[in-house]
């Protein structure tokens, strides 16, 4: 609402999946954006997913500041060590934007890294990812996560998925890569056409199918004239 809207698409695969994503107004200044993805499939994942997405909107991870997202992966890779759950894990990329600084900090657990289309205006926008590294929560105790910053500029479109979009087979064969599901946001995005539903659309076309194999979550996010 406001200054900023959202936008997403959920599409499970035909097995129950744990894909889980969403954002919350923490205090009056900060937004928390998250998207996590449990690996596997079946029930065991979705509850999971459900039980690890909980803690996030709910806020409650003990003595965790949900303002600092390495807090927040330190906080959930201790509660959901894959030894006492299943031996499952899963990936996580959380963020907070200060609306006062109009910045976005963020951290992630061996996630994709989320493409932000930023600049001045849409004719002078880059594409940059919002990489940060950090292991997989539940893979290993004590572990660190280090966090980032940008800073958000007048147009900025932020773009969170999970590896099901992009891990498709062409009907050649061929793999679509990370680097090809980029280019193709971007080259989206300076069409003016990079909503969510857009780009699924565009994989679609992609794969030669309408069916995935995996979960597909895509979260759009975009920041409108920040108020300086």
């Amino acid at each position: 609402e406001g200054d900023i809207k959202t936008d997403s698409e959920f599409i499970p695969s035909t097995s129950l999946g744990g894909d889980s994503f969403g954002h919350h107004w923490i205090d009056d200044d900060h937004l928390a954006i998250y998207l996590l993805d449990v690996c596997g499939h079946r029930v065991g994942a979705a509850l999971l997913s459900i039980s690890a997405i909980n803690s996030l909107r709910s806020e409650s991870l003990n003595d965790v500041d949900f303002r600092d997202p390495s807090e927040v992966l330190v906080g959930l890779n201790e509660v959901y060590q894959m030894e006492e759950h299943n031996n499952m894990f899963f990936t996580i990329w959380y963020g907070v934007y200060n609306k006062k600084l109009k910045e976005l900090t963020f951290a992630n657990g061996g996630h994709p890294p989320p493409i932000a289309i930023i600049g001045e205006s849409p004719e002078t926008s880059k594409t940059v990812l919002l990489d940060a590294h950090g292991l997989i929560i539940g893979g290993l105790p004590g572990q660190e996560y280090e966090k980032s910053k940008i800073v958000i500029k007048t147009f900025t479109r932020l773009y969170i998925y999970s590896d099901g979009i992009y891990e498709v087979t062409r009907p050649d064969g061929s793999m679509l890569k990370l680097d090809d599901f980029i280019k193709i946001v971007s080259n989206l995005s300076h069409k003016g056409a990079a909503s969510p539903m857009e780009i699924i659309e565009e994989i679609r076309k992609v794969q030669g199918a309408d069916v995935f194999d995996d979960d597909v979550s895509l979260m759009e996010v975009r920041f409108l004239r920040p108020s300086h």
